[in-house]
């Protein structure tokens, strides 16, 4: 008997030993939790939800002359302006698209950017141990299913995604 206990014990210590192992991935604080699930051209996002303070669909995007890339513009939420980011611009697309259906206002404490996104999904729950990190500016990693999951603080704290007063041309 304790021989087929010290094989089993064996056996789960090895599994567990061969996931720890396993290239990419990460467990976080966000484990098991729900994540708003979005899309952007053919491609689909997540954010921690954690992040998110308002969906706002067909909002009027005003253009910002010569605002850097990503900015699409801001949109005004609530009665304040917000600047507007498109997500694939971010993340390294050549466009820039202010024509977008949903803005998703994200922040810490309070509301702080809009992200531009052509559909909101869902809210889905996503393990810790489901997301493969990645190396990528912005991105925390994806999912096994293509899921490409945002880093929300890394959104926040980005400099290059805070208009200051000579992007604004003043």
């Amino acid at each position: 008997m304790t021989e087929v206990l010290d094989h089993d014990r064996q056996r789960i210590l090895a599994r567990r030993a061969r996931a720890l192992a396993r290239p990419g991935h990460v467990a976080t604080h966000y484990a098991r939790e729900n994540y708003l699930i979005c899309r952007v051209e053919r491609s689909l996002y997540a954010l921690h939800v954690r992040f998110i303070f308002e969906i706002a669909r067909r909002v009027e995007v005003i253009p910002i002359p010569g605002a850097p890339s990503p900015f699409a513009g801001i949109v005004p939420l609530r009665s304040e302006l917000f600047p507007v980011i498109d997500v694939a611009a971010w993340l390294g697309s050549e466009t820039v698209r202010s024509a977008r259906s949903f803005f998703v206002a994200c922040g810490g404490a309070r509301p702080e950017l809009a992200i531009a996104v052509d559909e909101v999904l869902e809210v889905q729950r996503i393990d810790a141990g489901a997301i493969i990190a990645s190396g990528a500016p912005g991105k925390f990693g994806h999912t096994e299913d293509g899921v490409t999951v945002l880093d929300g603080d890394r959104l926040l704290s980005d400099p290059g995604l805070h208009l200051t007063r000579s992007d604004q041309g003043f």
